[in-house]
């Protein structure tokens, strides 16, 4: 976007709802337009550590996201403050620039809010609470000196075993493929953390003592919440694993951001798959001879 989000945090970033959003009306113009932004930018970082760290803001990588019941209707509360302040701007006073920003930050706010109210993942897919993305960001990304990052993975580490607590108190009515995925998935961040930890920490041996006792209370916890899926859960009927038409194609149209019903986006990708297919049977023949069909691409003719 335009403009950047501010260095420091807006005052309650983090938890979910800050009064710096309060008393916005619809007088908002483009003298607002940007500092409304930045703190809106601000309260959705201080929410989502992975979309700070992919934004290449890095003062929440000690932080996993709160997906507890309070967690999350804080943050919805602040989504939906965003989203009225945002909607009372008036987008004529804006520069184009300035209207394309206000046009992707509103998508955003009501995308996340929309995953969160309506196809609430969180409740039933345990995919959702695998810190192994953001474990994974910290340790492979030399962004900063292995000290620094090692100190942002003990605090993600040290808040493992609570976020695991919380995600078996609200996981509820699990599809079983989600907990046969998750199972092994969580196995897989333990693994990670068991063997490529210890290659940062050989840049920063000092940083050991501070580590290492998070990092085996957290493989701990993740192979126990692994265990936990296939004798808690499991145990469950579950639900269907797919959203339904409905909440299919308003995620799909939250997504992709577009006008498009399922039915068009299904024509366009067919039409482009027979385009697609035509120009590589072309171009097989031209290379090898033969007719143009699919045995010549595969090389049988």
């Amino acid at each position: 976007m335009g403009g950047s989000a501010s260095a420091e945090p807006v005052a309650g970033a983090g938890t979910g709802r800050s009064d710096s959003l309060a008393g916005v009306s619809a007088s908002e113009n483009s003298q607002t337009f940007a500092p409304l932004a930045e703190r809106i930018i601000d309260e959705l970082l201080a929410t989502d550590p992975g979309l700070a760290s992919s934004a290449g803001d890095h003062r929440f990588d000690g932080r996993l996201p709160d997906l507890s019941t309070d967690g999350v209707a804080s943050r919805v509360a602040m989504l939906r403050d965003a989203s009225c302040a945002l909607s009372g701007v008036d987008t004529d006073d804006l520069d184009e620039a300035e209207r394309v920003d206000h046009e992707q930050l509103l998508s955003l706010v009501e995308r996340t809010l929309f995953t969160l109210t309506e196809v609430r993942d969180h409740e039933w897919n345990p995919l959702a609470h695998n810190p192994g993305a953001l474990l994974h960001a910290l340790v492979a990304r030399p962004f900063a000196p292995a000290a620094e990052r090692l100190e942002s993975v003990a605090a993600r580490l040290a808040a493992i075993p609570d976020a695991l607590a919380t995600a078996r108190a609200t996981l509820r009515d699990c599809p079983r493929i989600h907990l046969d995925t998750a199972a092994g998935q969580f196995r897989g961040t333990a693994s990670f953390v068991r063997n490529e930890l210890p290659e940062l920490l050989a840049e920063a041996p000092g940083m050991a003592s501070t580590v290492e006792p998070e990092a085996a209370a957290a493989v701990s916890a993740l192979e126990a919440f692994s265990d936990w899926l296939g004798t808690g859960p499991a145990l469950e009927e579950g639900r269907d694993a797919r959203l339904g038409r409905r909440l299919w194609e308003a995620k799909l149209w939250h997504t992709l951001d577009t006008e498009l019903t399922a039915a068009e986006v299904l024509r366009l990708a067919r039409e482009n798959l027979d385009r697609v297919g035509e120009e590589i049977r072309a171009a097989s023949v031209s290379l090898i001879g033969g007719r143009g069909d699919d045995d010549t691409v595969r090389g049988r003719h």
